[in-house]
């Protein structure tokens, strides 16, 4: 999306594709001569100076959230969240070219917020599983901060989420291969 709507953009992705991550998510834009993907950790000091070198801004999505993985390995989640982002922090202070730097996360590391009106729009669409450790009860969203740098939702929220639950029907094989190696 960025791609398209700003032409003169380029977008370097730096991902270390843990369980979460997914090249077949970018084919897409992998053959955009303004995109680049880098394969590489965000606590790799080296790696991410030699990057901040070169960008105007920052998106950091890197958060490590799932709460049942966090409860059999903590570790990598501070590992990640902590000082993956200390270091990100720390190049952006060597690098005062650097014009922006945005940490998008989640209620994880941020805590959490009344999400009732979205579990109610969602009600419908829910297929309850039995419990497991660290299982969420609700999750809360708030677009509060991004929209107040202007961005609003091109679809509604129960639209899209009714959108989203139909791709996932229709692509088993996507979430399957993603399912079976993140096991």
């Amino acid at each position: 999306m960025v791609l398209r709507r700003h032409p003169a953009t380029r977008v370097v992705n730096l991902d270390k594709l843990t369980y979460a991550g997914n090249l077949d998510n970018l084919h897409d834009v992998q053959d955009n001569p303004r995109y680049e993907f880098i394969l590489g950790d965000i606590r790799d000091k080296a790696l991410v100076r030699r990057v901040f070198a070169r960008v105007q801004g920052v998106v950091h999505f890197a958060a490590e959230t799932h709460v049942d993985r966090s409860i059999y390995d903590a570790g990598e989640f501070v590992l990640s969240n902590v000082h993956g982002t200390y270091t990100l922090l720390d190049a952006l202070r060597a690098f005062p070219a650097v014009e922006f730097f945005i940490h998008v996360s989640t209620d994880e590391v941020y805590g959490s917020r009344t999400g009732r009106a979205a579990l109610d729009a969602a009600r419908e669409l829910i297929q309850f599983v039995p419990d497991r450790p660290g299982h969420d009860r609700r999750y809360a969203m708030d677009s509060g901060l991004i929209r107040a740098l202007g961005w609003e939702p091109e679809t509604p929220f129960a639209e899209g989420l009714k959108k989203t639950v139909r791709w996932y029907a229709s692509n088993r094989s996507w979430w399957r291969k993603v399912r079976t190696r993140s096991l």
